[in-house]
């Protein structure tokens, strides 16, 4: 019989660090919310609103990244399995 010598870790996560640290960028992304006692506080309160959308503009565009990362990796490894 032959050997099938195939690197799933290279297959699976190809790279798998970048994946990681994009992953720890995401969770430093959320961890960037402001509070929303700080919000209503605030005297200048439209400035403190687009800062507040801001970050939730960050936190979707964060989330779609990672989502569309994780499905590729999921699906190539979906590839692998049949």
């Amino acid at each position: 019989m032959e050997q099938n010598n195939i690197n799933y870790g290279t297959l699976i996560g190809g790279n798998t660090r970048f994946y990681i640290k994009l992953f720890l960028f995401y969770i430093k992304v959320i961890g960037k919310k402001p509070r929303k006692a700080d919000y209503l506080n605030e005297p200048n309160k439209e400035k403190h609103y687009l800062k507040y959308t801001d970050f939730h503009f960050r936190n979707s565009i964060a989330t779609i990244i990672t989502l569309f990362i994780f499905l590729s990796a999921f699906f190539k490894f979906l590839k692998i399995l049949f």
